[in-house]
């Protein structure tokens, strides 16, 4: 069938009212979840747009009257294009509210009207078995979609054909009267719809529920049409009586948590041959085979924490040396939102409750290009800092950069010693500001790059280290070492480190600072601890909390040596909750051999 019947067969659905998909908004945590029990199709709109973030450019594919357009901007307060090529459905699909909008667009589904790479996350819904070309239309899907971008596709499919009691109507009747009652001019086996798929995209999960009891429990409505037509009485009664139990409020509500308990059943013991498929996936990312290193795109990511002033200068100056799809992302926590550049490179994201590696975790997910540099809220970066990254990353077994900090920390530390771990103790010795590029174990938060595929490989960045967030970023290096990705020290990308004393991880006062540090340290020592050293590690870390929670002297009174009871408390509660985290929340890692090694010779 051509586009023009196509477009004329969904006109005539769409004035009779036979599509008018009811558009439901539900905003309670527990209702929706229970919309969603009900309603595979809204679980995968609902899932998509718990990915997705408030300045996304989102593609409702087939929109229609635009009902799971609004049922995702309830999730995502963003802008969807709700698509499709009846005028009619989508005088109802146009919404703007305080928190999204649906904007529709009228075209053919086989040549959207956006330019490549331009769509940040797209789902359709009952649109695809309506197409004459599902490949041409996939295609289009893949052309406008940027690398990463999440895709929820839902389709009817051909399978159920060979079960009854389709099979034997359409053996009566001669043809497949439900398919050509809904326009679906297109309908293919499952198997042959994830074959489209996944030549095109990285499928992450794909299913079909059987929907066995689909005929009564499901659409009776037009089950009872074809049964009329291929003079079934029986089963053409039954129809008409649950037809009309389907009707009632009550009645049809527990009908279709029936049904969907139905499915739930079927997807758990593995039954599929259904009239629907589901999938959930996603665009490929860029690999290193497709584009130049020089032209390597960078999502540049902030984290701020109470300084609502001072990432400004940082953005602005980044903005100056960004290439034509780099971004930047601004993660602030706290109460206090930063000023930034207005720019369309520049995205701002609220994380809460306030955690480092939680809002490095955040902004990773919500950009796509190959290579992610994380810098401090108080830093300033030197004029090629990102092109500098970029030239780094022409060995794929580089998986990370450390980059140059001038920073009175590394003063103390012979010029040219290289970050070194003390497995003995489970001390760490950094130094950023070596005057030679080198391979290193450790990298710094302040000034640090990944390769995208290195950085999700191994899980991003664990949230169990919380607060001041210590160790978080040698966790990283430990973990990348144990996955075999090199970490390259550069010193040409260079920043100044100001240390800034209000705000950010430094804003915790003297017994929170302790209780969180300790906390963290015990929580890295349980992942990471040799078994035989662990009693040298807990010594040296008492005689640390011993040295920190030591007596101030104040001026004006004499000073008696001895400790900070409240001090020794706070460090002691510390470590109790870090191993608590660790018991439920952490995973036994273990030092890199490499690290091993080192100590060895």
């Amino acid at each position: 069938m051509s586009s023009r019947a196509e477009r004329s067969f969904s006109r005539k659905k769409f004035l009779s009212g036979q599509w008018h998909t009811r558009a439901v908004t539900v905003r309670s945590g527990l209702m929706r979840l229970f919309a969603g029990f009900l309603s595979l199709k809204r679980k995968g709109v609902d899932d998509l747009a718990a990915r997705c973030f408030p300045f996304y450019r989102v593609v409702d594919f087939g929109s229609g009257r635009g009902a799971y357009s609004r049922w995702f901007i309830d999730r995502c307060p963003c802008t969807v294009l709700a698509v499709d090529w009846s005028p009619e459905a989508l005088r109802w699909a146009s919404y703007r509210g305080k928190k999204g909008k649906v904007l529709p667009v009228c075209a053919d589904l086989h040549m959207l009207p956006f330019k490549h790479g331009t769509i940040d996350s797209l789902f359709t819904v009952d649109a695809l078995g309506h197409l004459c070309d599902q490949e041409k239309a996939l295609d289009e899907i893949f052309r406008v979609c940027r690398p990463g971008a999440a895709l929820f596709l839902h389709s009817e499919c051909g399978d159920y054909k060979k079960r009854w009691p389709d099979n034997s109507l359409i053996r009566k009747i001669g043809f497949d009267y439900l398919a050509d009652l809904d326009g679906h001019y297109s309908i293919r086996p499952s198997e042959e719809l994830y074959s489209f798929y996944s030549r095109r995209f990285k499928v992450r999960r794909f299913f079909s529920p059987a929907g066995l009891t689909g005929w009564i429990t499901g659409y009776p409505e037009k089950y009872r049409l074809a049964f009329k037509k291929a003079r079934f009485h029986l089963l053409n009664i039954i129809t008409e009586l649950f037809t009309g139990i389907k009707k009632f409020p009550v009645t049809g509500l527990m009908l279709r948590l029936l049904n969907a308990s139905i499915n739930k059943f079927e997807l758990l013991l593995d039954i599929k041959g259904g009239g629907s498929c589901f999938a959930y996936a996603e665009k490929p990312r860029q690999t290193d085979d497709f584009f130049q290193y020089s032209a390597f795109s960078i999502d540049i990511i902030i984290p701020t924490f109470n300084r609502p002033d001072s990432v400004y200068k940082i953005v602005q100056s980044l903005l100056y040396q960004c290439n034509y799809n780099d971004t930047i992302f601004v993660v602030w926590q706290g109460d206090q939102k930063p000023h930034v550049p207005a720019s369309e490179r520049v995205h701002l994201l609220f994380s809460s409750p306030p955690n480092l590696p939680h809002a490095r975790n955040e902004a990773l997910m919500a950009g796509y290009n190959p290579v992610v540099l994380f810098l401090d809220d108080d830093i300033v970066p030197e004029s090629d800092l990102l092109d500098k990254h970029r030239n780094c990353y022409r060995q794929e077994s580089t998986g990370a950069v450390a980059g140059f900090i001038e920073d009175p920390v590394f003063a103390s530390e012979a010029p040219e010693s290289n970050p070194w771990f003390d497995v003995n103790h489970g001390e760490i010795h950094q130094n950023f500001s070596m005057s030679e590029s080198r391979n290193v174990i450790s990298i710094m938060g302040a000034n640090m790059s990944f390769r995208r595929s290195a950085l999700l490989d191994i899980g991003g960045f664990d949230k169990g280290f919380r607060h001041n967030a210590h160790w978080e970023d040698v966790d990283c290096a430990f973990r990348l070492l144990k996955n075999n990705y090199q970490i390259w020290y550069c010193n040409e990308a260079r920043v100044k480190h100001l240390r800034n004393y209000s705000g950010g991880c430094r804003s915790d006062k003297r017994y929170r600072f302790l209780f969180h540090s300790f906390a963290n340290t015990v929580y890295f020592a349980c992942k990471y601890a040799p078994l035989k050293k662990s009693l040298s590690w807990l010594v040296f870390w008492k005689y640390r909390l011993e040295y920190l929670s030591r007596k101030v002297p104040e001026k004006g009174r004499p000073f008696k040596p001895g400790h900070n009871l409240l001090a020794v408390i706070a460090g002691l509660l510390g470590a109790s909750c870090g191993l608590i985290r660790f018991l439920f929340q952490g995973k036994r890692t273990g030092l890199p051999q490499q690290i091993i090694e080192s100590q060895e010779l």
